[in-house]
């Protein structure tokens, strides 16, 4: 596909986005997903990421897991949801993310629960899912990764 096309493809994806939006007065359909990005800090320095540059910025500017709770009370439109995925940075890096998923897990009886992870360590991947089985959540959780390179690349 030229640059051309490309272009044309996007225009009409987004035209099509548009009239997909409910016109002006009315109600906006429920969230079903929900993604938040819980840290920057990451114990890898993976070459495609721009996350982890930005760790030293944002240290101290985590939600924490009541201002999180309070987020997902505070809407309408969250009232539906069926997926969150904590994301990063490194979400295991954070001491309190069995506190953050087991709240929203009690929150929404039928959500499904991603964790993203570079998996490195499995010391504290096993600490938090015993940890939300111990708690009864462990059936609606899945751990997601990535693998963007090999060796030195990631």
């Amino acid at each position: 596909m030229n640059a051309e096309a490309l272009a044309q493809f996007a225009v009409e994806a987004v035209a099509r986005g548009a009239a997909a939006l409910p016109a002006p007065g009315e109600a906006l359909p429920p969230i079903r997903e929900f993604y938040i990005e819980l840290t920057y800090r990451c114990d890898q320095r993976c070459l495609m990421c721009d996350v982890w540059p930005r760790s030293r910025a944002a240290a101290g500017e985590e939600m924490t897991p009541a201002e999180i709770a309070g987020l997902l009370a505070s809407s309408p439109f969250f009232k539906d949801l069926e997926l969150a995925v904590l994301t990063g940075g490194e979400p295991f890096l954070r001491s309190d993310l069995s506190e953050i998923a087991a709240r929203i897990l009690a929150r929404y009886p039928r959500l499904r629960l991603g964790i993203l992870t570079n998996g490195s360590n499995t010391a504290a991947v096993f600490a938090v899912l015993s940890e939300l089985r111990r708690r009864g959540f462990i059936s609606r959780v899945w751990l997601g990764a990535s693998l963007d390179g090999i060796g030195e690349g990631h």
